[in-house]
């Protein structure tokens, strides 16, 4: 399948218009330690695993019983990235990372899933991890079908350019059985340099963890982390290491990848592992989702969805640049 490669420019600073723009990389801080999740020698973190989902158009799914086809490419074609790095010729479809935190529900970044048109385009596939994809086509893999969710209505979403506030609840369209809904933190905050694993997709490749610490604990919405994280990894669940529970969704980072003139080809940029010279990736806090919150009682399943009003003073994901907001979003 054809993709176009993106240009992302973020913007540091936030201001009225007009924008003062800046172009931002991305970065592995310290060594690359991003591993597949069968890589990873501990039956806890393999066990949570397990309710993290994939979030991948529904353009790419071809159900045949069974097994779905699900297409894709690799890494160096759909991410222009160098056939030296790591993982180049690896397969990649994945938009977007979230997790399970109720029997049906799922959480995500908010601006993994947009509105109702957004969700109704979105499928969300557990267990997206090498060990399965191993016997691939050069175009797509055959993924089992009951794995395999749609995203049937959001409940909650928050996508705010002041507070940086980043997440989407959402309902799938049936009870996900033999997974848990991760733990999660439900009061007060992470300790200052506690240390951290995240698991997700980077550059929409099968499942990953990657491990690092809290940098930055100041923000009452999000923290800063140095984990090496990419596009793909976004929604994703950031890990106490020591609790082994949630403390807040990947949101957003600086650009991927920097261009090697010599050849023409994307590297990821490599940062000092304490984020020195870098802006950090950042974690909103699960704390801020009020549906979340000890006490509060989600709402039944709702009717149909209505688009929200475009208008000057609300506009649409579709004609507003929120990422200049931001930074890069994952």
């Amino acid at each position: 399948m054809p993709m176009i490669k993106k240009l992302f420019i973020s913007i540091l600073i936030i201001t009225q218009s007009p924008l003062n723009a800046q172009l931002i990389d991305e970065a592995i801080y310290g060594d690359d330690d991003r591993l597949y999740i069968e890589e990873y020698n501990s039956l806890k973190v393999q066990e949570l695993s397990k309710s993290v989902g994939a979030i991948i158009h529904k353009n790419r799914f071809e159900k045949e019983g069974k097994y779905t086809k699900i297409w894709g490419e690799r890494l160096y074609e759909s991410h222009y990235v160098c056939e030296d790095e790591r993982f180049s010729k690896d397969f990649t479809t994945v938009k977007c990372t979230g997790f399970l935190v109720g029997a049906d529900l799922f959480l995500t970044a908010g601006h993994c899933i947009k509105g109702p048109t957004d969700c109704e385009n979105k499928r969300i596939a557990f267990e997206f991890k090498k060990s399965i994809l191993e016997e691939i086509d050069n175009e797509y893999v055959n993924f089992p079908s009951s794995n395999i969710y749609q995203c049937e209505e959001i409940i909650h979403r928050e996508y705010d350019y002041e507070t940086q506030n980043d997440y989407a609840l959402i309902r799938l369209n049936r009870v996900v059985p033999d997974r848990a809904p991760l733990k999660f933190r439900k009061e007060e905050k992470i300790n200052n340099n506690q240390n951290l694993f995240v698991i997700g997709h980077p550059s929409g490749l099968a499942q990953m963890i990657s491990v690092g610490k809290v940098l930055d604990n100041k923000n009452p919405y999000f923290f800063k982390s140095n984990l090496d994280t990419f596009s793909g990894n976004s929604g994703g669940p950031v890990f106490n290491a020591q609790t082994l529970e949630v403390e807040g969704i990947l949101v957003r980072g600086e650009q991927d990848y920097v261009m090697d003139e010599d050849i023409d080809c994307d590297r990821p940029r490599k940062c000092n592992e304490d984020g020195s010279d870098c802006m950090g990736e950042e974690v909103v806090r699960i704390t801020n989702i009020p549906e979340l919150v000890p006490g509060f009682e989600l709402p039944p399943p709702s009717g149909p969805q209505i688009e929200p009003v475009i208008s000057a003073e609300n506009p649409s994901d579709d004609d507003f640049e929120w990422d200049d907001f931001f930074g890069e979003p994952f």
